[in-house]
């Protein structure tokens, strides 16, 4: 057990492997921005090419970067996903559909929305990243070394990928779980050599940018009627998508520590949130939309898009103060770990 752990990230330096880092705030909270944003940007096929290498595979691979590796219980990684995760998922989700089947008079939707958000039809990210941690744990538990974990991260991708292809083990995410293992893999990997990954310059951090933005170029050229999705674990060409997340991730990576000590405190209060910022963002926009509609407001796409994106980061925003100061256990946190700032991994 000890070389399963030892295997992980070798360069610590005298940081605490528990201390919050702000650059990781910094990619969580560009990464959620893509996401919100892309919800309002469907139609809109070039921004999907150039951000869904850099969107959700970001965050599993800060997962795979900021996972507890000194963590050997079973029972108290389980313990820590639960609040951690498990908690917030469904104290900011079920109460939403629980109004809704009061509001309609039927108990059956209750029923019917708990199913759709265990199962992963809404909110499908939150049931990937339980069960892809879950998987993660065990591998480089079972793994002991660098070498087994990669191994053993790589046959699971494949073999998720494979399932979600042929729609099998779809219940709760559990093949795109699966299929996301490589990028845990890279966070991981990331750690561990971290001393040099983080050695590269800004002219040749430049460099790796430059060749993201060509691909993510010849792909709108080559491909113009697809763009990959991990959600739907859909990947045109699994070597070029998957060289175009290595590449773009690992950029990101490498800018966000060179940024390290420069964060503005508001892009860590995002960073630091985005579990409310994603369960929360489609209530505050459906609710806003409604009321302009109710008022009978029109609004050109473009500024429609950007008024909501405005609302919503506020009214998240104010969501997460408030849940973090009276109700931090909805939020998998604790009033003592916001006090010292310490990381929720």
């Amino acid at each position: 057990m000890d070389k399963a752990f030892a295997a992980a990230p070798a360069a610590r330096g005298s940081v605490s492997v528990r201390e919050r880092k702000d650059w990781i705030d910094m990619l969580r909270a560009m990464a959620m921005f893509f996401v919100i944003l892309g919800h309002r940007l469907r139609g809109i096929k070039p921004f999907f090419v150039f951000t869904s290498p850099v969107k959700i595979p970001m965050f599993f691979m800060i997962s795979g970067y900021v996972f507890n590796y000194d963590r050997k219980s079973t029972g108290r990684f389980l313990a820590n996903m639960f609040f951690k995760l498990v908690v917030p998922w469904l104290c900011l989700t079920v109460p939403f559909v629980a109004v809704k089947a009061v509001v309609k008079g039927n108990p059956s939707v209750l029923m019917s929305g708990i199913y759709s958000i265990i199962s992963g039809k809404t909110y499908w990210y939150m049931p990937c990243l339980i069960v892809a941690e879950l998987i993660w744990f065990f591998t480089v538990k079972f793994g002991k070394t660098a070498l087994r974990i990669s191994v053993i991260a790589v046959a699971v991708t494949v073999l998720g990928l494979v399932a979600a292809k042929f729609k099998v083990l779809g219940f709760a995410m559990i093949n795109r779980a699966m299929a996301v293992q490589f990028f845990l893999l890279m966070g991981f990997l990331f750690k561990k050599y971290e001393k040099q990954l983080f050695r590269m310059n800004w002219w040749q951090t430049a460099l790796v940018f430059v060749v993201y933005i060509s691909l993510a170029v010849i792909s709108l050229r080559i491909w113009p009627k697809y763009n990959l999705d991990v959600h739907r674990s859909f990947y045109y060409n699994y070597a070029y998508c998957f060289a175009m997340i290595i590449i773009g991730c690992t950029g990101c990576f490498i800018a966000a520590h060179k940024l390290s000590g420069k964060v503005p405190k508001i892009i860590g209060f995002l960073g630091q949130n985005t579990l409310v910022y994603y369960l929360l963002n489609s209530v505050n926009s459906k609710a806003f939309v409604a009321g302009l509609s109710k008022a009978g407001i029109q609004l050109s796409a473009p500024m429609k898009t950007a008024v909501i994106m405005a609302v919503v980061y506020v009214m998240c925003g104010i969501e997460a103060l408030v849940l973090n100061r009276f109700l931090p256990v909805i939020v998998g946190k604790r009033k003592k770990q916001i006090t010292r700032n310490s990381s929720a991994e």
